[in-house]
This record gives structure tokens, sequence and C-alpha cells, in this order.
């Protein structure tokens, strides 16, 4: 019996898989290496300190999430408010994400609006008369909207700011501005959504045209006072095009030092993350409220921020430290350079004169730290909304520049490092939400296409003899002959792939080179926004006969080709080696994990999308891999049978062989 040949299962595995890396890698290279601002030297504002000027409170909240079914996010909410309301802040600002609108808090989910949840917003803030509130869209307020002026978007029916008879028009929702509080503060807030808005997560990146940063430059520009800028989407999450002036959205945050300061959320960060763009502008995003029980707190004093973080779990602050500067928060219009003129300043939720609040000063120097003054703030003044104001002069305490730190005790306890000097180098934060593995991705997209193309489309590969060199590559493989070639099974591997890919039956190598070429250019599921019938492509979406740029396409390719094409080549290769091996088995493994990848898939993040009504209807993710199962299935018991039906030949055959000798022998004369 002819011994069966031995596969090399080192070099198989290596051929069948290592490509794989060439995707992978990259994209942990982007994780590694994240997208950074800019490093940037901030000058001092050139103004002077003006210590008859008060400073202005106001609060920021993000992230609240409110759902009918987590009682717990509307009891944080609540306590949010209420707390507010203690504070007495010039107005608030609310950057997105007011509600959930998902229809579970487990998965399958389906993100769409919620006219239950909307509604505990509006009675929880029907009796906030006093305080303007100020509030853009997040993702999660926009789901499934087919226009600004729909039934369905009820933010514009729930909001303090936005409305149906201030929002005119389609830009009047998207690019805003509001005059706020007593101070008349300019605040120019952003919706970036478009419509017919889709479902999640579609709705996790977005981009600003060219139309809308000329929006937002015009809104800047005619601003008789410098402007808040506010959005739901951090600079992390925008693809940002060109202003008509050659403007990038960070550039006009980052440049036009009449920006004060730009405040999102939506990356749910347990504190507040501070980043610089351009010469100095700041951007903060705020602390998510129901995920972190927080919300933030912050001073406009001399044109300088503070931002400080609250915990609703914990007892109120009595006060905010307004002045020196947080030194991670100063920006270009800030001024940290004036001994002579600054004060120490604490704004105190109360009336009291009689409060008693002691500081020190402590220097870091580049050996040691020093012990610089100590003594109390004084009583300076009351201030609008029943706060008053506690003061030091800053040039009783530091007499040159230097990098401090100050304590307060008393009847009130802070602390913070701050600087004083003519500039100050900061910048390099990382930036959240990923930017870098989303350029990356667009990146390998199409290398990753390419090569599975290559592997499985249905065209001869003799050029130059390459595929005789592949067979002696492939036989050396699968049998242990011919010549080893490390280095190519390595670098070519997927070459070696496609040479047993090409041995399966014609129908199934058809259905997967399709399926691969749908990957890119089919629609991969099917939604629906209110009335109209929407389709996911790798770029985005197609509605209402309009085509949209959405991040989330190229997610949902990247899921197809990795998840069902990719384990269908990988399988179907496995099955093309001229003689299976037990050792192969791994090949099914996979197979298997590739099916309940896209299960998962399917249940947490295309239900989210389509719905239950449209999930089964999707293409990529149920009904090319459900026909692929069957096609192999019907190949391998066709091949079973092929195989039983050829050992009973066989049999028959042997039989038939000995009968006939058998009546050769009879009927020849003997010749005894």
């Amino acid at each position: 019996m002819k011994n069966k040949p031995k596969i090399n299962i080192l070099a198989y595995y290596i051929s069948q898989f290592f490509w794989i890396s060439y995707i992978i890698i990259p994209i942990l290279f982007a994780i590694s290496f994240p997208k950074r601002t800019k490093k940037v030297n901030i000058i001092s504002s050139s103004s002077t300190f003006n210590i008859s000027k008060d400073p202005l409170l106001f609060t920021h909240v993000t992230d609240t999430h409110i759902n009918t079914l987590r009682q717990s996010s509307i009891d944080s909410f609540r306590k949010t408010f209420n707390l507010i309301r203690n504070f007495k802040p010039e107005f608030v600002v609310f950057t997105g994400d007011i509600v959930d609108n998902y229809d579970s808090t487990s998965h399958p989910r389906y993100g769409e609006q919620s006219e239950a949840n909307w509604k505990i917003y509006q009675e929880e803030t029907a009796n906030i008369t006093d305080i303007p509130i100020i509030e853009v869209g997040g993702n999660h307020d926009m789901f499934g909207i087919k226009n600004v002026f729909s039934q369905r978007n009820y933010l514009i029916d729930s909001s303090h700011s936005f409305n149906r008879n201030n929002t005119k028009s389609e830009d009047d929702f998207i690019v805003h501005s509001f005059k706020v509080g007593q101070s008349q503060t300019n605040i120019i807030a952003i919706n970036p959504f478009q419509f017919p808005t889709s479902h999640p997560p579609l709705l996790l990146y977005t981009t600003f045209s060219s139309h809308l940063l000329d929006l937002v430059q015009n809104e800047i520009e005619k601003s008789e006072t410098k402007s808040i800028v506010i959005c739901h989407y951090p600079i992390g999450s925008i693809h940002s095009k060109k202003s008509s002036s050659g403007f990038k959205f960070d550039e006009l945050i980052g440049w036009k030092d009449s920006v004060l300061i730009f405040l999102s959320g939506h990356s749910h960060t347990e504190k507040p993350y501070v980043f610089h763009h351009g010469i100095g502008g700041i951007e903060i995003i705020g602390t998510a409220s129901f995920q972190h029980s927080s919300f933030g707190l912050v001073t406009i004093d001399n044109d300088g921020i503070s931002w400080s973080i609250v915990n609703i779990s914990k007892s109120p602050p009595k006060g905010v430290i307004t002045y020196p500067i947080p030194m991670n928060q100063i920006s270009q219009n800030a001024i940290f350079n004036d001994k002579e003129k600054a004060e120490i300043r604490v704004l105190m939720f109360s009336n009291r004169t009689d409060l008693s609040i002691s500081f020190k000063i402590i220097e870091y120097g580049q050996k040691e730290t020093k012990l610089v003054h100590a003594d109390n703030l004084m009583f300076s003044r009351q201030l609008i909304n029943g706060h008053s104001l506690y003061t030091f002069p800053l040039n009783m305490c530091i007499k040159s520049d230097g990098l401090y730190h100050i304590d307060f005790s008393g009847d009130f306890e802070g602390s913070r490092d701050f600087i004083v000097n003519n500039s100050f180098s900061t910048g390099g934060e990382k930036l959240t939400e990923f930017p870098g593995i989303v350029e990356m991705l667009g990146i390998i997209f199409p290398i990753f296409h390419l090569i599975l193309l290559i592997i499985t489309i249905i065209l001869p590969f003799n050029c130059s003899g390459c595929q005789s060199k592949l067979d002696d590559i492939e036989e050396w493989i699968e049998t242990s002959n011919s010549n080893s070639s490390w280095l190519f099974i390595f670098f070519g591997n997927f070459l070696l792939i496609r040479t047993r890919f090409q041995r399966i039956p014609m129908p199934i190598k058809l259905f997967i080179f399709f399926s691969v070429i749908f990957g890119v250019a089919g629609p991969l599921l099917f939604f629906k926004t209110e009335n109209l019938f929407g389709c996911i492509f790798s770029f985005g979406y197609v509605i209402n006969n309009k085509a949209y740029i959405a991040d989330y396409g190229i997610f949902y390719s990247y899921f197809f080709l990795g998840i069902v094409c990719t384990p269908m080549i990988i399988v179907c290769s496995g099955l093309g080696v001229k003689s299976w091996s037990i050792y192969q088995i791994g090949d099914i493994i996979f197979g298997f994990c590739g099916i309940i990848a896209d299960v998962i898939v399917l249940v947490r993040i295309v239900h989210q999308t389509a719905g239950s009504s449209l999930t089964a209807a999707s293409i990529a993710f149920f009904f090319i891999p459900f026909i692929f199962i069957v096609m192999i299935i019907t190949w391998m018991l066709m091949k079973m049978s092929k195989k039983k039906g050829s050992k009973i030949d066989r049999i028959l055959d042997i039989r038939d062989d000995s009968l006939t000798q058998n009546l050769a022998s009879m009927s020849s004369p003997s010749l005894a």
C-alpha cells in the first residue's frame, strides 16, 4: 500500500495565515503610536489683568444618556441639575447625547428616536427658567431623523435653545449663535449632521464640510465678543475639510484668538481631556455625566479658562478657583505673566463675607521646592447670583517667574499647579477616538481587498512560469518533496493560498470572488429612517437617492471581508489540498470562529443599524455566510458520495476479476 504524503504543517499554516499580519500590524502600529496635537509655545496675552472685571461661572454637561429603561440614568441626571441649580451658573452648555435612544439596555438593541426619553428631559428641566441652557445634539440624539424639521427631531421640540421658530433652515440648525446671560456671552453651537441621518454606529464620527466651516468662521468673525464654540464631537472624531479661506476646524479654533474655548463630549472620559491647537487655542472634552457621575464647573476670568470637575456622588464644592489658571488649561487668551496686577481669586457659592480661606504657595525649583508665601484670602465683593469673591494680590506672593503650586484650606479646599512667565510650551496631547486608526484603515483597506482579489480571481497565473514555481513550492508543502522556499512562504504566502483555492469547484470559486467584490461595491445591509429605506456601503450610506460619507461604512466592509470572506477563503484553501490531513483542523476552527464573529456582529452591531426586521435581510452578514455554508456542505457530501461510490466500484471490479478467472479455469481442459 502506498504511503500517504506527509504535509509540512508548519509551512502550511504560515502560508495560510501569515498574510493576515499585513493587515493587523499597521492597525497595532496606529494604536501604539496614536495621533497627537502639535507642540506649541503659548505666549501670554498682552492684556493687563483687570481686577475690577468679575469672573464668569457656567457649567458644562455632556453625555447624560437618559433612558427610561435605565432608572439610574434618570437619577443621575436629576442629581446633576439639582446641583447646577445650587451653583447658580450664568448659563449651561450641554454638548450632546442628552438621551440614549436605545430600545434595550443590552444587545441586541436598536438605535431609534424615543419620545419617552425626551419627555424625561423636558420634565426634569421644565422648571429651569432662570438659567439659560444651550444644547447641541449628540450622535444618540440624532438617530434616524428624516430632516431637521421632522416631527421625529425631538431635540428641537425639547431644547431650551433650538426651536421651530428660531430654526429657519438646515443651516440654522447646523451652526447657530446664541447671546446668553448678563455677560451676553457668544456661544456658537454646531450640529454637524447630514439628513436623513442613519442609525448607530454610523454617526460615531463626523465630517465638517467646507460649507459648515464657512458658517462657523462667519459666526466667529461677526461676533463683537469672544466666543465659546460647542459641539458633541471632539476634534479627534472630526474629519475636517477646509473653509473657503483655507482653514480646517482645529485651525479656526486654534488660530483665532476670538475663540475662548472649544467644548465637546462624546468620548466618555473620566476626567476632562485638554488639547491645544494652532498657536494656543484650547479644547476641553467634558466628563461623561451618566457614566462617571460628573460634570464641569467652568470659569472665565480675564479671558482665562478654568474647567473644574464636580462629582455628583461626593460632597459638592463650596467654591472654585478662577485665578491663577491651571497650567494645563493655559490658552492664547490667558494672562499668565502679570505679577503686578493679577490676584489670586476664589469664587465662593455663598454670600458670606466672613469666610476663612488660607493658602500657601510652593515654588517648584530645579533642585528643590520651597514655600514662598502663606496667608489668608480677603473678601473682595459680592457677585451676581449670590456668589462672593475672595482675593489676594499676586505681587505680594510671587516676585519671579517660575512654576508654582497653591493649596487652599479652611472654608474652601482646593489646589492647582500654575505658571508665571511670558510663554509656556505645551501641546502634544494624545487625541481621543483613535483618529490614527481610522486613517490607517483607509490606507490598508485597498491592500486588504487587493490580496483577496488576487486569491479569488479566476484568471490564469502563468507569467514567466510563475504558476509552475508556485506548484513546486506547494508540492513541498503538501508532500515534503521538492525544494523548500521559506522566504516565499513568509512573503508570498497568499499566492500559495490562491494555488490551493483554485482547485475547488468553479461554482464556489465564483461565489467567493463575487462576494469579495460585493464587500466593496455592494449594499452590505439595509436600514430605515422614518419612511425612507437606506443601504450601507463601504463609503457610508445611500438614502433618498443621495450618498453620504460615513466612516463606519469602512468598518462594516472590514467586518465583512475579515470575518466572512477571509474564513471562506481559508476553509476553501484548506480543502483544496490534494490530500487532506487531520493536522489542518486549524482551518476548520478558523472557519467556525468566523461564524461566531459574524453572529456577534449581527447581534451587537448590525442590529443597532437595521433593527430586528432588517437584520436578517443583510446580504453581507446573513445571506452570503448562509449560502456558503450550504455550498460547502453540499460539496463535501458529494465528495463523500463519490468516494463511497468509487470504493464500491473497486470492490465490484475485484469481484468481477475473480469471477472471470474462476470461470476461465473451469472451462480450461485438464492436462492430466
